[in-house]
């Protein structure tokens, strides 16, 4: 199981990172070899979404879907991904928090994937 964890802050209020985090095609920017988002039909969290992982020589492209969940808003949310392409199953999950920093944001994040 891989790690991730860190930092960023960002010059921008709170509030306004936190809609650029809601933001499908902000997000899909956001997510290393992400082919774009798509808001599944009724469902004001959930993405469906195609995502090129390359871990060494290996490469491959996963179909699946993002979820925000345990979602506080403006303050933190957890990112549930999974998916499934020719070379097997990815699955992921990480949380975000967003801490005002005067008229910057810091950024933690902290996940798992497989």
């Amino acid at each position: 199981m891989a790690r991730v964890d860190g930092s960023e802050t960002l010059s921008l209020p709170r509030e306004r990172v936190w809609a650029l985090l809601n933001d499908p095609e902000v997000l899909g920017a956001a997510i290393p070899g992400c082919h774009g988002l798509e808001r599944e039909e009724g469902e004001e969290h959930r993405y469906r979404t195609a995502i090129a992982v390359a871990v060494g020589a290996v490469t491959g492209v996963y179909e699946g879907t993002v979820l925000y969940a345990d979602i506080e808003e403006p303050e933190r949310c957890t990112i549930k991904v999974s998916g499934r392409g020719d070379k097997g199953t990815i699955d992921g999950q990480g949380e975000i928090e967003l801490h005002a920093a005067g008229d910057d944001t810091e950024v933690a994040y902290r996940g798992e994937f497989k």
